[in-house]
């Protein structure tokens, strides 16, 4: 229980960040992929399955396109800089 507060926790302040800041700075949450807990009878981080490399993702930034879109498809992680340089209508790097 205490792991599931922490999160709750977590996402209350995140929210309250992002109320705040959202309109004029460009947020972006990454993370570890955390324990599995529970999921096909697992309660470690030393698996190999496709929800134990799954890791959150989230940009809040003022140009979003669509903000609370949800995807699929895999996420580079080697693409959060250009990503990041778009949105902050920066040069392509070289």
């Amino acid at each position: 229980r205490g792991y599931y507060a922490s999160i709750s926790f977590m996402d209350a302040q995140l929210g309250r960040v992002v109320k705040e800041v959202a309109h004029n700075t460009i947020i972006l949450l990454h993370g570890d992929h955390g324990y599995e807990l529970g999921e096909q009878s697992n309660w470690r981080k030393r698996m190999v399955s496709e929800i134990s490399v799954r890791t959150p993702l989230i940009i809040v930034a003022p140009d979003i396109q669509r903000p609370g879109a949800k995807i699929k498809p895999p996420v580079e992680l080697i693409s959060v800089y250009k990503t990041l340089a778009d949105l902050a209508h920066l040069p392509e790097p070289a």
